[in-house]
């Protein structure tokens, strides 16, 4: 097992008080490690060590595998932390105060100042200077400064400090202390891990069906799938899943508008699929208003003759449903998290 943190035997003590006696710990890569104990037992001093903010009187301390002698600038810049109290400029704002602690890391990244303020839920146009901000609004400057380089290694001491209950309570998208231990903090790589759960939903969802459907009919009716008729379901087959994918295209707007987890994404793409099963069974009288649907659509344009009037109201209804969703989500990425 690889182990981002360990300590053998850390000590340390102020005078005649020992607040830190024989701690050896292994905390493993990937994983939340949390330490508890009461007021004064040592958990700040702990961390304090692990960073090389503190020296220790004895044990050692190895990071990413390699044992730490003293400051090694490459290992702790792979580390994000907040200790105690934030020291922050009072007299500057959340975004200038974070471009000042990225320019003496080396580099100042305007979209990464955005995003991790994004992340705890402060806004990067805001003209109030940190002197006025709340307790809360500190701490979550302050986690905005630990995660703005996302950092492989996040040592967070008494995060929830100062945070109001309620926020604390709210669901995966609404910027709390569990989501930045728990989601990515790139704006890139959360979008991507959405647009992963969408498509594979699609997949599954959409893809399945239609070649559970070409199975039954070929077990129903073998007699009828000659060569001739194997190349016109074939292509069905890949017609009807090209549109699907069109007309699921506002499914992936709700995907990234949506905060409550995948579920809204995963209902509206079993309600689209159930909404191409119903066209497959559409009577003669409704057939218009089913081409204007165009989830309906996509099944009923397998069903009637290319270049007729109903073939062509499938399309226009499916590749305008594809071009609403296409600019919602567009737009919606544009907005997200700010």
């Amino acid at each position: 097992m690889e182990y981002t943190i360990q300590t053998y035997e850390l000590c340390k003590k102020y005078g005649d008080c020992s607040v830190g006696r024989n701690v050896s710990m292994h905390v493993p890569k990937g994983q939340i490690y949390g330490l508890l104990g009461r007021n004064g037992a040592g958990k700040t001093t702990i961390m304090k060590m692990v960073l090389g903010l503190v020296r220790k009187d004895s044990g050692s301390v190895t990071l990413f595998n390699q044992v730490m002698t003293g400051y090694q600038s490459g290992i702790y810049a792979r580390i994000g932390s907040t200790i105690e109290s934030p020291g922050f400029y009072s007299n500057l704002t959340a975004a200038e105060n974070l471009s000042v602690f990225s320019r003496l890391r080396g580099k100042v990244n305007e979209n990464k100042i955005c995003d991790a303020l994004g992340v705890v839920g402060l806004p990067y146009q805001d003209k109030k200077i940190f002197s006025k901000y709340s307790l809360g609004m500190k701490q979550r400057l302050a986690i905005a400064n630990a995660i703005i380089n996302d950092p492989e290694l996040l040592i967070l001491d008494e995060p929830t400090n100062g945070l109001d209950p309620i926020g604390m309570q709210r669901e995966y998208q609404d910027r709390t202390i569990r989501n930045i231990l728990t989601a990515p903090v790139s704006r890139e790589k959360f979008m991507a891990a959405k647009l992963v759960v969408w498509f594979l939903w699609y997949l599954i969802s959409i893809c399945l069906s239609e070649m559970i459907v070409t199975a039954g009919c070929y077990t129903l009716f073998p007699v009828e799938f000659t060569t001739g008729n194997m190349r016109y379901a074939l292509f069905l087959l890949i017609q009807n899943n090209f549109f699907s994918f069109i007309a699921g295209i506002p499914i992936l707007w709700i995907c990234v508008k949506q905060q409550a987890l995948f579920y809204p994404s995963m209902l509206a793409t079993l309600g689209s699929a159930v909404l191409q099963a119903a066209g497959l069974q559409v009577s003669e009288e409704l057939i218009l208003p089913a081409c204007v649907c165009p989830w309906t659509a996509v099944s009923i344009s397998g069903l009637v003759e290319v270049d007729t009037f109903y073939y062509w109201i499938c399309l226009v209804s499916i590749f305008l449903c594809g071009l609403v969703g296409f600019m919602g989500t567009i737009i919606s990425f544009g907005n997200q998290d700010q």
